[in-house]
């Protein structure tokens, strides 16, 4: 092999019974099984390494929610003498 291959998940090759953990150098592998556990997606290039964080990242407030403000109910009107209109008719 001329480059350090990686396997890219758990997983048990069924014809020889070998198990690999993810990220585990592969070695001791003929040409041939190499070239299937490639072409299967099960070795590759070596592991990136994962940043480490010192902690999580700070959360945003949350939005305070719009108050609901109830419509004031319609205003009735002054009554006004001359409005005639909707008057209530005497003697009916």
């Amino acid at each position: 092999m001329t480059s350090k291959r990686y396997a890219t998940r758990d997983f048990k090759d069924a014809g020889t019974g070998r198990n690999f953990k993810a990220n585990q150098e592969l070695t001791d592998l003929t040409d041939g099984e190499l070239v299937n556990y490639e072409h299967a997606g099960l070795a590759g290039d070596p592991p990136k390494a994962t940043p480490v964080r010192d902690k999580a990242p700070a959360k945003r407030p949350a939005k305070a929610a719009a108050k609901k403000v109830a419509k004031p109910a319609a205003k009735i009107a002054d009554h006004d003498p001359a409005n005639t209109e909707n008057a209530p008719v005497e003697g009916a």
